[in-house]
């Protein structure tokens, strides 16, 4: 069994801010939503957060 496709059918959205990145995904049968936070701490020291959230692992 082939592995679900997602069509680039404008249901991805980018969101950017100052310190995070947030990338929705949309399709049919998948509504998925990845956030990355970057954080530097210090010079040299960056922490990164993800967090991923779908209706199946909820």
């Amino acid at each position: 069994m082939a592995p679900p496709r997602l069509k680039n059918d404008q249901q991805t959205s980018f969101e950017w801010s100052q310190d995070a990145v947030l990338v929705r995904l949309r399709s049919h049968s998948l509504s998925a939503q990845c956030q990355i936070r970057t954080q530097q701490l210090a010079p040299g020291i960056v922490q990164t957060d993800s967090n991923m959230s779908s209706p199946e692992t909820r």
